[in-house]
């Protein structure tokens, strides 16, 4: 859980480098599939919906902090919701 956390925040400020969504969310999607292969032992398909889940909730998310960028409040309350998420 906490991985998963440090992770977005890393992501995050390649986000604020980069202003590319899409490469954070495929980036925080990878790793998730990744730890996802080596933890559990499940379905192939369940990791495939498991790992499109995960594509469209971090696009939503990163694109939500690039998009409110400009506006502080607004962007550290999606960052914090954003990070609570990565503890589920």
């Amino acid at each position: 859980m906490i991985v998963k956390i440090l992770i977005l925040i890393g992501l995050t400020r390649l986000l604020s480098a980069t202003n590319k969504s899409l490469l954070c969310s495929g980036i925080y999607t990878g790793i998730v599939i990744f730890f996802s292969l080596l933890g559990e032992d499940i379905a192939f398909l369940e990791i495939l919906v498991g790992g499109a889940i995960v594509f469209l909730m971090s696009s939503i998310y990163f694109w939500l902090l690039n998009r409110f960028e400009d506006n502080m409040p607004i962007y550290f309350l999606v960052l914090a919701v954003g990070l609570l998420i990565g503890l589920v």
